[in-house]
């Protein structure tokens, strides 16, 4: 769920969506991925107790999918 306010945080328009970090089915933030950094952007600095570690292990997971083969193959 996305809260009230920040839809267009989400779905700016023109087709595009962006990726969200969700915490309990909640939206709390979007996510990209400048130059191959992953750069979150939360909604409130306070979004979840532990969120930073877990959000650690997740850039973790998405850089380590970035350096995969196949990934790379497509990217080119």
């Amino acid at each position: 769920m996305v809260p009230a306010g920040r839809a267009r945080a989400v779905h700016p328009g023109g087709g595009i969506i962006r990726p969200t970090v969700a915490v309990q089915g909640r939206v709390v933030g979007t996510w990209r991925l400048p130059r191959g950094e992953v750069v979150v952007d939360l909604f409130d600095a306070a979004a979840g107790p532990g969120l930073s570690a877990q959000l650690d292990a997740e850039r973790a997971e998405i850089l380590k999918a970035m350096d995969a083969p196949d990934l790379k193959e497509r990217l080119r």
